[in-house]
């Protein structure tokens, strides 16, 4: 039994919106999907969103 968040890490980057579930991420030489976005959209300066992140099963996977 599993959930949809197994598996996966969380990576935090500055506020960027153009970020989206769509995009690829490629992290320690490993392809990952966006699965969950947690956006900072406040009005701070300096804001930062979080992003989980599982291995891409096409491609993100090692051989080897």
């Amino acid at each position: 039994m599993g959930t949809d968040f197994e598996d996966t890490i969380q990576i935090v980057i500055r506020h960027n919106p153009l970020i989206d579930k769509g995009l690829l991420v490629q992290y320690q030489d490993q392809l990952y999907q966006i699965v969950n976005l947690s956006l900072d959209d406040s009005n701070k300066i300096v804001t930062y969103d979080i992003l989980t992140l599982q291995i891409n099963e096409r491609v993100g996977k090692k051989h080897g």
